[in-house]
């Protein structure tokens, strides 16, 4: 045997070289990291700083009063986490005397008008105040965007003519696919009636995909757990990579930086796309080859997709018409779809259930489902009767809007633009209101939330009933803005409540809910208001027939009470 001497003499020096070997090379990739670290943080800084010059000289700025030194950069960057007390604390400032602010925020300062400008603001042409060139780049459709052009990208139309017209024939096939996709993710079905704990938002998120894409792919393929993994990652990839270049990469480089960046998106959209790339090639040759056959033309789809397809082959361009090109809209408008029913939706369950009223607020919409609910069979239409379910959602969108601040404008007149009050925007600045504020203004009640605000009152007459209407969650104004308003209104707005109202109906109609202990907790992000993913929620499906502890009776004298 060798001895330990002899032991030391024969291992050292293969050990040795391997050991420093391997020092230098976790050195190296700890020095990259550093240095790639400091660059971002140093680019990351240099940006905002640029970004910091665009903004008005003349305009105060909000939450610049707590910092001494470099006040408005630190306030750009607290604005990740306190952009709404920032907002709140100037718009009691400011607005109250009718002047603009600037809102710190690390995509850009947002200057923030006074009320009294907002019909102005959505009265200005696009080549002045641009709603497309925010959008542009905020989610780099330039560059990310299906194509073939941007103006192409932007083409909502088939939306506003096609889909709108459509929403009674589609109606049935939604809450078709409301009642399989709910009862597929909502809880375990084997515990039948039991009470269950569940993360309502990763519920909600996965529910809400299938329903969405049931507009966009069909039945089977809306249910398919490879669709919604690859719908998932895609609107993730193309998210992610979208904001990184925003944050971090000057103007004039990211047309470089996302010719880098784009093929992770392109390929989580391509294994998007091609689970439904066929149908959509066998949908375009149909019409090809049915241009002169009236017959075949009438056999058709009636469904997104074949708008979409119809849309394209009537401007005429071979480019719209590439099947390619129409998948990746598909995808899209239902990247679209998915985030709006998601976030809604999910809102409006956290908002109801963290209510002290949420036992009786969820026993007057269980009441209102069972009667209309039954009744879509014969008459798709009667959703527009759902006036319970209707207000829930404006009440909700009005108390807690998805972003608190809208109307968002980029200003592209080389000259600039002045305001009425005599606020100069300069080229490259950008514009809006605060949507959170100006919804709650204009009354005593305006701070709380009242789920039946809008609830039609009992009229006498027709002609009282008309004059006492109260607006539909659809209808905008400047005291309801969480859709837009103007030229640039969401237009998808008429087929996201119907379907919002379908899937709330649906979920109080089957399941009971315990209304939560602690008001549900929402994460700040730059403005956007989003629910906590780790709020639980106890839920029970109820018994087929019967009536429960807890529902709905009505007394002789027409109030109601709650058994239980």
């Amino acid at each position: 045997m060798l001895d330990s001497t002899q032991t030391y003499r024969t291992i050292v020096p293969f050990v040795g070289p391997l050991a420093w070997t391997t020092l230098r090379v976790v050195g190296y990739a700890l020095a990259g990291t550093v240095a790639a670290t400091g660059g971002l943080i140093i680019t990351f800084v240099a940006l905002q700083v640029q970004r910091i010059r665009t903004a008005p000289d003349q305009i105060p700025w909000a939450g610049v009063e707590r910092y001494k030194i470099f006040p408005k950069l630190r306030a750009t960057i607290a604005s990740l986490a306190r952009d709404r007390e920032h907002l709140e604390a100037a718009w009691e400032r400011y607005t109250s005397t009718n002047k603009p602010f600037t809102l710190p925020n690390l995509l850009w300062p947002l200057t923030i008008l006074p009320p009294s400008e907002a019909t102005w603001l959505i009265s200005q042409p696009e080549h002045v105040l641009s709603v497309n060139k925010t959008q542009d780049d905020v989610m780099g459709l330039a560059h990310l965007g299906p194509g073939p052009t941007l103006e192409s990208v932007h083409d909502f139309s088939v939306i506003t003519r096609d889909l709108t017209r459509q929403i009674p024939a589609c109606t049935m096939e939604m809450f078709e696919e409301v009642k399989h996709s709910f009862d597929a993710h909502f809880g375990d079905p084997e515990k039948g009636s039991d009470w269950q704990d569940i993360k309502l938002m990763k519920i909600v998120e996965s529910s809400v995909l299938d329903v969405a894409s049931r507009l966009v792919v069909g039945a089977p393929l809306c249910r398919s757990e490879q669709y919604r993994k690859a719908v998932s990652a895609y609107i993730t990839i193309n998210g992610f990579t979208a904001l990184f270049v925003q944050a971090f990469v000057p103007p004039t480089l990211s047309s470089l930086a996302f010719g880098a960046l784009k093929w992770p998106v392109f390929y989580s959209r391509w294994r998007a796309a091609r689970l439904f790339y066929p149908e959509v090639e066998c949908r375009v040759a149909a019409l090809r080859d049915a241009r002169y056959e009236k017959e075949a033309l009438q056999e058709r789809e009636n469904d997104l997709m074949q708008w979409i397809i119809e849309s394209a082959a009537a401007k005429g361009d071979p480019a719209e018409f590439d099947p390619k090109i129409l998948a990746h809209k598909l995808l899209l408008l239902n990247l679209f779809t998915i985030a709006t029913l998601y976030l809604t939706l999910s809102t409006t369950l956290l908002t109801l259930l963290s209510s002290s009223d949420a036992a009786d607020i969820l026993a007057t919409l269980r009441g209102e489902a069972t009667e209309i609910l039954p009744r879509l069979a014969q008459d798709p239409t009667a959703t527009r009767k759902m006036h319970a379910h209707d207000s829930l959602i404006r009440e909700t969108m009005r108390y807690e809007p998805m972003s608190d601040t809208g109307l968002m404008r980029e200003v592209l007149s080389p000259s600039g633009i002045t305001t009425p009050s005599g606020t100069f925007l300069p080229q490259g600045s950008h514009v809006g209101v605060s949507v959170r504020q100006m919804q709650r203004s204009g009354g005593k009640s305006a701070d709380d939330y009242q789920p039946f605000r809008f609830v039609p009152s009992t009229a006498s007459s027709e002609l009282e009933a008309e004059a006492t209407k109260p607006p539909t969650a659809v209808q905008v104004s400047e005291s309801h803005l969480s859709f837009g308003m103007g030229r640039h209104v969401c237009p998808g707005r008429f087929f996201a409540v119907n379907t919002l109202k379908l899937m709330l109906g649906y979920m109080v109609l089957t399941w009971k809910f315990e209304p939560l202990k602690e008001k549900a907790k929402f994460i700040q992000i730059a403005g956007a208001s989003i629910g906590s993913e780790k709020t639980v929620v106890r839920i029970r499906r109820r018994v087929a027939g019967g009536r429960e502890s807890g529902d709905v009776v009505e007394k002789t004298s027409g109030e109601s009470q709650v058994t239980g």
